[in-house]
Formats: structure tokens, C-alpha cells, sequence
């Protein structure tokens, strides 16, 4: 469970971390999330801390179908998280692209966690 519990909170702290890395890579704009907006900001990272929190409580839970659910959810976050770091990567965001591809890689391992690890 703790294994369970440790991915699931890594992942959401690397969701925080791209965030932040994310609006500090862009310039100041209309359309951007910035840190020259730190309101917006903070409602970025809340409500993708919001979005991501019922699979860090599932993954508390011992049952199998709270734990493939929790796995699902994983595993359609990473989807959407692959894509973006190609696309970051191909227009010269680098850092970013990689701590994205990052916390990609780790989604995908704590979704296999949540189906693996039954203790």
C-alpha cells in the first residue's frame, strides 16, 4: 500500500512541478499561464491537483477495482501527458519537455504499481 500510496503522491507532486516549470518557461502573455500571474497559476495547479486527487485516494484503498481504477486514471493522464512533451521538445522548450516526459514515465509506472502491487 505505501508503494501504492508513494507513486500516486510522486506523480502528483511531478503534475505540480511541470506546471510551475511549464509557466516559467513562457513569456508573459494573453494566453499563457506565466508567474507574472500568480493567480492563475495557482488555479492551474489546483485544479490539476484536484483532477488527480481520487487516484491518490484510490490508491489507499486494498480492493482490486479501486486500484484499476486508479490505474486507468494513470494511465489516461500519461496519454495526455506523451503528447506534450513532443510537442514542447519540437518547439524548443526543452526542460520543460523533459520533466513533462518525466512525470509521463512515472504516471505510467504508478499505474502498473496499482495492478501489480496487492499488499
Amino acid at each position: 500500500m505505501i508503494s501504492r500510496i508513494s507513486w500516486a503522491l510522486l506523480a502528483l507532486v511531478l503534475i505540480v512541478v511541470t506546471q510551475v516549470v511549464t509557466a516559467a518557461s513562457n513569456p508573459p502573455g494573453t494566453n499563457a499561464v506565466n508567474l507574472d500571474q500568480p493567480k492563475e497559476l495557482v488555479a492551474n495547479v489546483v485544479t490539476f491537483i484536484i483532477f488527480f486527487l481520487p487516484a491518490v485516494v484510490l490508491a489507499y484503498f486494498k480492493n482490486l477495482p479501486c486500484r484499476i481504477i486508479s490505474a486507468i486514471w494513470h494511465f489516461l493522464c500519461a496519454i495526455l501527458l506523451v503528447l506534450l512533451p513532443i510537442i514542447m521538445i519540437f518547439t524548443g522548450n526543452y526542460i520543460p519537455g523533459l520533466v513533462t516526459a518525466l512525470t509521463a514515465i512515472v504516471m505510467i509506472i504508478s499505474g502498473v504499481v496499482q495492478l501489480i502491487n496487492n499488499k
